[in-house]
């Protein structure tokens, strides 16, 4: 796989989802041979034996170099998982590098040669650091069943391509010199220790530090790094992302020439029956409910009574029960309507006055 013309050798394993990429400088059987037996030593740290390489016709050079069995494919045959893999990476890759850009899509004009390898190394990082989909375990992450090591959230300390201020823990801290160096971010080293990878503004070389700081962006960092990438070989592709294959073609599905406005639905829909209301017939909507009280309701008026009752008691009167009786008059002639058989002692009787 060519990155920005940058030659990277990658793998994946089939069932454990654990991918792997290290840039080569060269091609050679030498070089290749050296770069799979360093993923083979990998995998057996993890108590795993690789028995069998799935590669393409042109590795069929490292056959007299290793102690494998190497499955070489046919002509305009493909390994169709490991180029699946190239392409969740492209979109991670460039997923990163749109959020690494502060001020606009034309902060960076040119990437620096280390800057492009170290955001494919962070990427892989990452995509091995949670549970793969197809992978052989749904709760534990590629580089964890591998590596026996689990990636700690807290060592991500910044994202990548912030600008830091990194510590150069110098011997002697109590003179005059500057004891911080302007860097960018390239993420965490994946150590015990939770160091983080950096850019060198002034050397332009990748460093490893220990302490840093998080600070904006300035206009004269930006500047910087442009001057850094446009003094490489890979200038010519300025601030993009160029994914080849081994013979730094395309790949198939790659969609850079995609009419994005090819299919868009049209901004502004005129409705043809605009005489038909947007319901659906038969069911009734919240709308047509109509609620017998608001929401707010008025506070209920008192009647008369009431008022006489609070005015009694107001006075300290007995309470009344509305019906004035004439002075006089009692209840005579007592009918009882209700049957002693019937009720007992307690029976109510209602009194008539005659």
């Amino acid at each position: 796989m060519f990155v920005n013309g940058l030659a990277f050798f990658t793998t994946l394993g089939r069932d454990i989802r654990f991918g792997t990429a290290e840039h080569v400088p060269s091609r050679t059987a030498k070089q290749l041979a050296k770069s799979l037996m360093k993923i083979v030593k990998l995998y057996a740290l993890g108590g795993f034996v690789v028995r069998t390489v799935i590669m393409e016709g042109e590795f069929a050079k490292i056959k007299p170099e290793v102690e494998l069995d190497v499955n070489i494919t046919a002509a305009r045959e493909h390994v169709g998982e490991i180029e699946r893999y190239h392409k969740t990476l492209k979109e991670r890759c460039r997923c990163v590098l749109s959020d690494m850009r502060p001020i606009g899509s034309d902060a960076y004009q040119y990437l620096h040669k280390q800057i492009v390898i170290r955001l494919v190394y962070f990427c892989i990082m990452m995509l091995n650091s949670v549970p793969a989909a197809k992978g052989i375990s749904d709760r534990f992450a590629p580089r964890e069943i591998v590596t026996g090591r689990r990636l700690n959230l807290k060592h991500i300390k910044a994202g990548f391509g912030d600008y830091i201020k990194a510590s150069t823990d110098e011997i002697i801290a109590n003179d005059m010199k500057f004891h911080t160096q302007g860097c960018v971010s390239l993420g965490p080293s994946g150590n015990w220790q939770g160091s983080q990878v950096c850019f060198d503004l002034e050397t332009g070389r990748v460093v490893l530090r220990r302490v840093i700081k998080v600070l904006p962006m300035p206009d004269s960092v930006i500047k910087i790094i442009n001057d850094w990438g446009k003094s490489q070989k890979n200038a010519d592709f300025r601030n993009k992302l160029e994914f080849w294959d081994r013979l730094k073609q395309k790949y198939s599905w790659d969609n850079d020439d995609l009419d994005l406005d090819d299919g868009k639905v049209e901004e502004e829909l005129v409705s043809k029956f605009t005489h038909i209301p947007a319901e659906i017939p038969g069911v009734r909507m919240a709308a047509h409910v109509k609620p017998d009280t608001g929401a707010v309701q008025a506070p209920p008026v008192p009647t008369m009574s009431y008022i006489a009752a609070a005015a009694r008691a107001n006075a300290g009167l007995a309470p009344t029960t509305g019906v004035s009786q004439p002075a006089g008059v009692g209840p005579t002639n007592v009918v009882d309507l209700t049957a002693a058989s019937v009720y007992d002692d307690k029976s109510q009787l209602l009194l008539i006055p005659k």
